[in-house]
């Protein structure tokens, strides 16, 4: 059994992985969201850092809920 803690670590990620194959989609899905976010934000504009990162933690919550 897998108890919540907020993230997983190795050994944790890699029976979901084993368990589940809805994982291994939903963690691909979440990693394209986050390089798509990151891309779709200017680095080089003022505070633009900043809110991919946020937007980056929204998303995590979505892909948590």
């Amino acid at each position: 059994m897998i108890r919540s803690t907020g993230t997983l670590g190795p050994n944790q990620l890699a029976e979901c992985r084993d368990r589940w194959p809805a994982f291994r989609d939903l963690e691909r899905r979440s990693t394209q969201a986050r390089a798509e976010t990151i891309r779709s934000y200017d680095a080089t504009r003022p505070g633009g850092i900043r809110l991919a990162l946020r937007r980056l933690d929204w998303i995590e919550q979505q892909v948590a809920a």
